[in-house]
């Protein structure tokens, strides 16, 4: 993999895995509800087997790593894949942090859980406004403009008025 210009391990790697050889983790998010995912009995499997490993698996043959397809869905499912590797990380740092395991798994579950979920939420948003994450946040205790209080139907009435307005004025110009 590393003679390759351009390619890398993984998304995650972990140098020393398991008889000296590496994971590399490529952690992906499909939609069950796309075309794809809603033909799929199971949206994350079918996507690692026919998309990661069809693409990465001939790379990996004496390369010095394991690979894994960690595959999520926008609906929180997981692969079997993903879990499986998933539960060996999780037991393999409750160890490594002396912590009891139930409480340490059940933790990290939860922390996945939530990430995924706002970046779902952060990808609809995205989708669906004109919300830009690059833009510099608001000043706290500064008020908003009073453009950005007005509640969406204002706004729409106001786009279809100046809308309208802009028609007139055309209108006008003509004659």
């Amino acid at each position: 993999m590393r003679d390759v210009p351009g390619r890398r391990p993984g998304d995650v790697t972990l140098p020393t895995w398991r008889n000296d050889r590496g994971l590399a983790i490529d952690v992906a998010v499909t939609s069950p509800f796309s075309a794809y995912g809603m033909r799929s009995k199971s949206p994350a499997d079918s996507y690692a087997m026919n998309f990661k490993h069809r693409k990465y698996d001939a790379g990996f043959v004496r390369s010095g790593y394991y690979f894994s397809a960690m595959v999520l869905e926008t609906t929180g499912g997981i692969g079997v894949e993903g879990i499986s590797t998933l539960r060996q990380i999780f037991r393999f740092a409750s160890v490594r942090q002396n912590a009891t395991h139930s409480v340490y798994a059940g933790r990290a579950w939860a922390r996945l859980s939530c990430n995924l979920q706002s970046s779902v939420a952060q990808g609809i948003l995205l989708r669906t406004s004109a919300w830009d994450p690059l833009s510099p946040p608001s000043e706290p205790g500064k008020p908003l403009e009073p453009e950005v209080q007005r509640d969406e139907s204002e706004a729409i009435e106001r786009s279809i008025y100046s809308r309208e307005s802009e028609r007139e004025r055309e209108k006008n110009e003509k004659k």
